[in-house]
């Protein structure tokens, strides 16, 4: 089997798509990258299948950049149909995050859904949100569970991060770290609440990441005050 996986642009370094790339490799399937510009204008021959990880993604930029990327996909689709691929899209999460145009969003991600042969996820409960989010389609069934992959050894240690000296004051506790860019999104004040309460003294609570905003940290260190 011939596997295209789709990456954003040729700096795309992106630690997730690179350790997909290894297990599908283990598995004896052969993959190449595929760019924005090529699901355009590119040769998609010779291959059998491609994998799409957040192609449902279009925020971002000025405010007219969302629907020109929304046309973009469309023709992307279009094209990727044209070659006769079968379509492997990863569903990272259940929608888009914070979403500028959200009719535009939910409608690519039905077309997404709609023509996708697998659905992976990573998680059973995964096929349960896709039939609530889009009733009566049968998404569900389409949907495969990959256990997320582990990152061990993706990126080098830096023994000069603060991360250390902070997990030292926590020795003797249980350690519960949060790892990921910090979003309201992500809803980690609930962690920060969590660490106040008088039962989880003996809890060390970690967040590690880059935050999303100079304000949204100055929220989040009020609330930790």
């Amino acid at each position: 089997m011939k596997l295209l996986m789709h990456r954003i642009n040729r700096a795309d370094k992106n630690v997730h798509i690179q350790r997909n790339i290894e297990m599908f490799r283990r598995l004896g399937i052969e993959v190449r990258d595929v760019y924005n510009d090529d699901l355009l204008r590119g040769d998609l021959s010779g291959a059998d299948a491609i994998c799409l990880n957040w192609f449902e993604n279009i925020d971002g930029g000025r405010a007219f950049m969302p629907p020109l990327r929304y046309a973009r996909r469309l023709l992307q689709l279009h094209r990727i149909k044209r070659a006769g691929l079968s379509l492997l899209f990863y569903m990272h999460n259940r929608f888009p995050h914070n979403p500028r145009y959200p009719k535009l969003s939910r409608d690519l991600y039905h077309r997404l859904a709609k023509q996708a042969d697998v659905i992976l996820t990573f998680a059973e409960e995964t096929g349960a949100g896709l039939e609530e989010l889009f009733p009566g389609e049968g998404f569900g069934e389409k949907t495969e569970v990959i256990r997320p992959l582990n990152y061990i050894g993706a990126y080098p240690p830096n023994p000069d991060a603060p991360v250390y000296e902070t997990r030292k004051k926590a020795a003797g506790k249980l350690l519960v770290c949060f790892l990921g860019k910090i979003s309201p999104y992500k809803n980690v004040e609930l962690i920060i609440r969590a660490a106040k309460e008088p039962e989880n003294e003996d809890v060390a609570f970690l967040l590690c990441g880059e935050l999303v905003s100079s304000e949204y940290r100055a929220e989040l260190e009020a609330l930790a005050a």
